[in-house]
């Protein structure tokens, strides 16, 4: 109900997105994702993941309030993925879609040539 409400209000929008990304606490950041997650908008869902992306204390919060709500079991975990009452889907492909870290190049001599 509240991110149907909040849908209908731009402004509202607004603040939920600026909240999401520089919010002043990880639980005001995943609070104003989740609600950007639940509305209509794809726009709306994708400031939310790619808010998860980013931020590290925001995903660390994120899944020990999802592991705390619905266990940490592969069906539980399954179940929450497909609940409609959510876009959890849209925060999910924001956690697997987080930067890599590249593995490090090798600092050295190249190869050596065999004359």
């Amino acid at each position: 109900m509240l991110a149907t409400l909040a849908g209908a209000d731009q402004p509202v929008m607004l603040r939920l997105a600026r909240w999401a990304d520089d919010g002043g606490s990880a639980v005001l950041r995943v609070n104003a994702a989740g609600i950007l997650a639940k509305t209509r908008s794809l726009d709306s869902a994708g400031l939310a993941a790619a808010a998860l992306r980013r931020d590290r204390d925001m995903r660390v919060c994120y899944l020990r309030a999802v592991s705390a709500r619905v266990g940490t079991g592969t069906h539980q975990l399954a179940a929450e993925l497909v609940n409609p009452a959510g876009a959890r889907g849209a925060l999910v492909l924001g956690l697997a879609a987080r930067p890599r870290r590249q593995p490090r190049r090798r600092q050295g001599p190249g190869p050596r040539s065999a004359d």
